[in-house]
């Protein structure tokens, strides 16, 4: 479900995936330091502030997910992003934080924004790239009903998987 606030919310039964906002710093540098980033207590809000821009000025919608029962614990960040502005398709990108890997976060993430994302954005297709040889990740985008685009890796070893026409 996704709430009608003036910074929506997706409700789902152990999550709630929200915009990431200046005030997530805590959660940020959890999920950076998580990621192997190396920065600066201090860096933190500063990073936080410039990602953000970054991701606004490349239309990117940028969202974090939180545990359902305790909203002070970071699951997972998304992006969803388009590589040019009008273009009918973006791109999907994620993390999950090491500790909640292979509980099911993110494949409960991604079957509950894929719908509401391309409606909001106005898309009729998301694409993800993927390392070849990341199988929890294939395995997660082919239960959230992506398909592989070509089968074979390309020259940079990422698989292309979309989700809609």
């Amino acid at each position: 479900m996704v709430s009608a606030k003036a910074a929506f919310e997706i409700v789902t039964p152990r999550l709630v995936i929200r915009p990431m906002t200046e005030g997530d710093v805590d959660a940020y540098a959890r999920i950076q330091t998580d990621a192997g980033a190396k920065f600066a207590p201090d860096e933190m809000v500063e990073k936080l502030r410039d990602e953000r821009a970054a991701k606004q000025r490349r239309h990117t919608l940028w969202l974090l997910g939180v545990l359902k029962d305790n909203p002070d614990v970071a699951v997972l960040e998304m992006s969803f992003y388009r590589r040019r502005q009008f273009r009918k398709d973006v791109s999907v990108g994620y993390y999950t934080l090491s500790g909640f890997r292979k509980q099911g976060y993110m494949s409960e993430a991604l079957a509950h924004t894929l719908k509401p994302m391309k409606a909001m954005l106005n898309v009729t297709q998301v694409k993800a790239e993927v390392d070849a040889d990341n199988e929890a990740s294939i395995k997660t985008l082919q239960r959230a009903g992506f398909m592989s685009r070509w089968g074979l890796p390309d020259e940079s070893n990422l698989l292309h998987f979309r989700h809609g026409r």
